[in-house]
């Protein structure tokens, strides 16, 4: 019994390593799209990959990253609380992490596309909340190491903020952002 155990994780080893891998990094530039631009003016994005060869043109694996939004220092939002105070609270800049599952279909020998599925943990500013994540993104290949990247992405995080004048559905909110980068292929 102990002898079929060693040979069968012996032969899902080889197996498991014997599958192409691929280590990805990426920049990106952003802008903030929908109910997001209204509170960030830019962002910034790291991204992370591990991707696995399931088949010629399918790879899943994992990403992570950092998604950095940069505050857009004309807004301020004024909530009104009872019947003559006014609150005001200005916006700070926001940065998540998220972790997600990825899948990517290579359409053409230049040309891919997928998405990314997972959760975004909110880390600045300290009281930030955590959501759903997802992205699609498309690459096409300058280089062997080289990708271009265009993406959408979305996180929809529980809006914990005061009501607004102009939020008065205060049950969550949807960050939505347009990129544009460079992936290298390491």
């Amino acid at each position: 019994m102990m002898k079929k155990l060693i040979i069968t994780l012996a032969i899902a080893l080889v197996a498991f390593t014997t599958n192409a891998q691929e280590f990805n990094l990426g920049l990106s530039v952003a802008t903030p799209a929908g109910e997001a631009s209204d509170l960030f003016s830019s962002a910034f994005i790291l991204d992370a990959e591990y991707l696995y060869n399931i088949s010629e043109k399918i790879k899943l694996g994992a990403t992570t990253g950092y998604l950095f939004s940069v505050s857009n220092n004309d807004n301020i939002n004024a909530s009104i609380v009872g019947d003559n105070t006014v609150m005001v609270s200005s916006i700070s800049n926001a940065g998540f992490l998220p972790v997600a599952a990825s899948g990517r279909f290579m359409a053409t020998k230049k040309f891919s596309f997928g998405g990314d599925v997972g959760y975004a943990f909110g880390l600045q500013p300290s009281n930030s909340e955590n959501g759903f994540y997802f992205a699609l993104k498309t690459q096409y290949q300058i280089k062997d190491y080289l990708h271009l990247t265009a993406s959408f992405r979305s996180l929809t995080l529980d809006d914990n903020r005061d009501p607004t004048l102009f939020d008065v559905n205060n049950d969550s909110l949807i960050l939505n952002y347009l990129s544009l980068g460079v992936l290298i292929k390491l």
